[in-house]
């Protein structure tokens, strides 16, 4: 003979109350992981979004026509430009 467990409802199931915790945790993680609820990017892009324009945008002219029949091999060398993150790279080596 079975014994009827009077734990069984309608409303109240335990494998559901189970599944729906472990999906709600794994909803927070994930919007822990994307960093919703972090207050130090919020910080961050509010400081961001408050500075003012540093100025006009750096405009550069087109140069033009431009022909691209040419053999690459027969263009001249030109050197890049020497910067900072050329001093900085080099300095690790």
């Amino acid at each position: 003979m079975k014994k009827n467990s009077t734990s069984q409802s309608a409303f109240f199931n335990l494998r559901v109350l189970i599944g729906l915790f472990v999906f709600l945790a794994g909803v927070f993680l994930a919007l822990l992981g994307f960093g919703t609820f972090s207050n130090a990017s919020a910080q961050s892009n509010a400081s961001v979004q408050n500075q003012p324009p540093s100025g006009p945008p750096t405009v550069v002219p087109m140069v033009g026509p431009v022909a691209q029949n040419q053999d690459l091999r027969s263009l001249p060398y030109v050197a890049p430009a020497a910067s900072a993150y050329d001093a900085w790279s080099t300095a690790d080596i």
